[in-house]
């Protein structure tokens, strides 16, 4: 740095500036790059052209004499050649003087997933250079990418086109400081990461078809080519299942029967305070039916209360009669729990108290009528929905007088009207089915799901769920070698009973050459299960089937297995026995 005069400022001399490269083809293989300065205002490749024809035609070009060459600052084994148009950093010794010990470090790239190949001003996206660059959607924005780029917790390589090599495993297991347990026979998914060794050697590990663009997600490819190398501290023997029930909601049906009592119109609710008044009642039994009124309709069980309101009911009976509290309670049970239980030659006696004929909703009144009237309907006598009638109901749910509701009950008051609805909910109380409660208690109303006392509540759903429990075999380490892809080969320069595989390169092998010459010279490999089972029915043959004399050997032997049995065995093998796609020379 230097004093600029009685300021008492200082200038810093920048060390280190941006660049282009222009050419990367060097003869010596040195890892030396031609380049020019990144100055926005110009075009890298203009500006150097003319100097390059001269050098070149001067034989100076990748010379001493060539003043766009740079030296890799990193070591040449560690060092990545920056393809030509790629940003890169440009490092001097002594800015000063910057024709000498001027090296790179490079390429500069702005996602990983632009690794092939990424424009100078594109890739400088996240420098002070790259402000006129709009950065594009975050890869980390969705689940696309899941797994597609190494964890941070882990020591990754990345190749240039759609390839990487990782040394961890922190994107495999979740993040936590406990162990998998061995004892419980439970694994607790909050298992150490990264403790694991592994390395992880892979070829297209998003998917290359189309690829991607900066505004799409690489999106994570579940057929990559990979070799896997594992070590794990335990050994996992295998699984066992464990079944067990598991609640799957509700298996509910749709209401079939609604049973409303009430007092009938112009009934003074203010008799409920003397048990001993006799009161005018209506009770109505009535099918729910799935259209009224031109409209569908579907009260499923669990779903109906108290206060649900019903378009239209196909009525079975309507009854009118005057008794005591103490009576009407009684009859209004009676005609509940004669229909509940089903018990129908109950239903059609004479009501007591009557003033006036019970209303049949089917003729003739028989008990075949009213099945056949249910059978019509495509219901059953449950589920059963029971409570009091719209004014009843009204006490129930007003707390306050006066209300509209009340208005022509000329001697209920503020006065009693507290009474009045005490009175009326404990009558309603009186009115049950067995089974049937609300929190516990009768309150006059409730679902009747079957017509056992002991299934009154929609029943539950249940589904059987298996899990898959692992079995530990502690302080024994256990690895895997695994290779994944399309098609495997493996095979040795030595052996050439099959022919002689004969490489025409040393920097790996073409799809061509993969499938005109390795594919021929290869056979399948054999599955080890298949053909111990074709040797082991073989074997049973020869050794338990019988000679007759003068006869040919039987076809049958005296386990069961036939000649048939062994030859349809020989015929399927060569597709279940061999794997084709894992081939050996």
């Amino acid at each position: 740095m230097s004093s600029l005069g009685d300021t008492n400022q200082t200038e810093f001399q920048p060390h280190i500036m941006f660049g282009v490269c222009i050419d990367n083809e060097d003869p010596r293989k040195a890892g030396r790059v031609r380049l020019v300065e990144d100055k926005l205002s110009t075009d890298p490749f203009k500006e150097a052209q003319n100097d390059t024809d001269t050098l070149k035609k001067n034989g100076k070009l990748w010379t001493k004499q060539d003043p766009y060459v740079y030296a890799p600052f990193l070591p040449i084994h560690i060092n990545i050649v920056p393809k030509v148009g790629e940003a890169v950093k440009l490092i001097y010794y002594d800015p000063e003087n910057d024709k000498i010990n001027k090296e790179y470090v490079g390429p500069v790239i702005s996602l990983p997933h632009k690794l092939f190949h990424q424009a100078y001003r594109n890739g400088r996206l996240w420098s002070s250079r790259g402000v006129r660059v709009a950065p594009p959607t975050s890869i980390e924005g969705g689940t696309l990418s899941s797994g597609v780029f190494a964890s941070p917790r882990d020591i990754a390589i990345n190749g240039r086109n759609n390839t990487d090599i990782i040394l961890g495993m922190g994107e495999k297991l979740p993040v936590g400081d406990s162990k998998v347990s061995s004892t419980s026979g439970k694994i607790d998914f909050e298992a150490e990461t990264g403790n694991y060794p592994q390395i992880l050697i892979r070829s297209a590990k998003y998917e290359i078809n189309p690829p991607p663009s900066d505004e799409a997600q690489p999106k994570e490819n579940y057929k990559q080519t990979f070799i896997q190398l594992s070590t794990f501290p335990d050994t996992l023997k295998g699984f066992k299942e464990e079944t067990a029930q598991v609640p799957d909601g509700l298996d509910d049906q749709r209401l079939s029967v609604l049973f409303e009592y009430d007092i009938q119109s112009g009934q003074d609710p203010v008799d409920f305070l003397d048990p001993n008044n006799e009161l005018d009642f209506i009770i109505t039994l009535s099918l729910v039916p799935t259209r009224a009124q031109g409209v569908s309709q579907s009260y499923m069980a669990s779903e109906v209360n108290r206060q649900t309101n019903f378009l239209a009911t196909d009525s079975i009976l309507t009854a009118k009669f005057k008794l005591k509290q103490s009576n009407a309670s009684e009859q209004i049970n009676n005609i509940l729990s004669s229909f509940d239980q089903e018990k129908f030659t109950d239903l059609l006696k004479e009501i007591p108290g009557s003033t006036a004929p019970t209303n049949f909703g089917f003729s003739p009144v028989t008990v075949d009528s009213l099945k056949r009237k249910l059978s019509i309907a495509g219901v059953k006598s449950h589920p059963l929905y029971f409570r009091p009638g719209s004014a009843l109901m009204s006490f129930s749910l007003l707390s306050e007088y006066p209300s509209p509701a009340f208005s022509s009950y000329g001697s209920l008051n503020g006065g009693n009207f507290g009474g009045v609805k005490n009175a009326i909910a404990n009558f309603a109380k009186t009115i049950k089915l067995s089974g049937v409660l609300i929190n516990g208690k009768d309150e006059g109303y409730g679902l009747a799901f079957t017509r056992k006392p002991s299934d009154r509540v929609v029943p539950t759903k249940t589904t059987t769920q298996t899990k898959q429990i692992p079995e530990w075999e502690t302080d024994a380490q256990q690895g895997f070698i695994s290779l994944g892809s399309e098609k495997i080969y493996l095979f040795s320069h030595t052996e050439t009973e099959l022919g002689h595989i004969e490489l025409n390169t040393n920097y790996g092998i073409s799809q061509e050459k993969f499938m005109e010459d390795i594919e021929k010279s290869t056979q399948s490999l054999v599955r080890g299960e298949k053909l111990v089972d074709l040797l082991e029915l073989m074997g049973e043959f020869l050794m338990s089937h019988a000679h007759n004399p003068c006869k040919g050997p039987s076809n049958t032997s005296w386990g069961g297995t036939t000649i048939k049995d062994i030859d349809a065995k020989l015929k399927a093998f060569r597709q279940d026995g061999l794997n084709s796609n894992i081939r050996i020379n």
